[in-house]
């Protein structure tokens, strides 16, 4: 085993290009972010996905909650829609894929509420789509820290989720890849 010592983090990129190159196995032993494990993609595909009228790259990350939207991913690309609008008469041709939006937006949207409505809302989603114990907790513990920040009595659901993003961020965890490479 050798262990490589980065002094600057915008080299460590440039060095795991590098090894990918040369077909060197790195793996990162320091910490990343919750966003970065495949949970934390698809929680914030499901947070960031309806302000953005779910891009097709974010319906292929939650294609792992729903198969049917990477079809509805495929046909977007091969007409060269974006997202939005434009996407629902495609997705008349489908109804699966239909059927699959709708419950994905129903299962990330959470309306204005009190802060105990929104906490609850995001408890069941992350129950939901977050295997690892310890994910969970801190997720919950981001969920709860974001509600201090906004304070009040009822709270927007969209600044709630902005708040969410921003601090499942700043969560470290372990790389899922650490100890299996170089």
């Amino acid at each position: 085993r050798v262990a490589i010592v980065v002094p600057h983090p915008a080299l460590i990129r440039v060095l795991e290009a590098l090894a990918r190159e040369y077909a060197v196995p790195v793996a990162p032993e320091s910490l990343g972010s919750f966003l970065e494990t495949a949970d934390g993609r698809v929680i914030d595909a499901l947070l960031s996905a309806p302000a953005r009228e779910y891009p097709a790259r974010e319906l292929r990350t939650l294609a792992r909650l729903e198969p049917s939207l990477s079809r509805l991913a495929d046909a977007l690309e091969a007409r060269g829609i974006a997202a939005g609008g434009a996407a629902y008469p495609l997705l008349m041709d489908d109804p699966q894929a239909l059927a699959a939006l709708e419950r994905i937006e129903a299962l990330a949207a959470p309306a204005h509420g009190t802060p105990a409505q929104l906490l609850e809302w995001f408890e069941a989603l992350i129950e939901g789509v977050v295997g690892d114990l310890s994910l969970r907790d801190s997720a919950r513990v981001t969920g709860r820290e974001a509600l201090r920040i906004l304070g009040g009595d009822v709270v927007d659901g969209a600044v709630f989720t902005d708040w969410l993003r921003s601090l499942l961020g700043t969560v470290s965890v372990p790389h899922p890849d650490a100890g299996r490479g170089v």
